[in-house]
């Protein structure tokens, strides 16, 4: 058992808290659509019939494709070569070797 869990800790993890933000958004949108429903003066649902509900269904397909697109633009901008953390910063690794890059300065450098 020990190994199952070091192995799969983090992946376990994961998926339970994408479980729980899942159900807190379930219970959210439910609350938010009973009171939606009420203002109109339409009788609420139940939870069951809210999953099954378009309001649900497209609140969450909206999450998806969302992040979805971005996961595409970031794997698009990665294999273009445009996506870097900070281009101003000089490279710490060149050709496999372990040496800094001096910075260079236009002007007078400070000595």
């Amino acid at each position: 058992m020990g190994r199952i869990q070091r192995d799969n800790g983090l992946s376990v993890t994961l998926l339970v808290l994408f479980q729980v933000s899942r159900a807190g958004q379930a219970m959210t949108g439910w609350r938010t659509h009973a009171e939606e429903l009420r203002l109109h003066e339409l009788p609420a649902n139940g939870f069951p019939e809210y999953l099954t509900s378009g309001h649900f269904i497209s609140a969450a397909l909206a999450e998806r494709v969302s992040i979805g697109g971005l996961l595409v633009l970031g794997i698009y901008l990665r294999e273009q070569g445009r996506w870097s953390p900070s281009p101003w910063l000089p490279r710490t690794r060149r050709l496999g070797t372990e040496k800094l890059r001096k910075p260079t300065f236009k002007g007078n450098p400070a000595k």
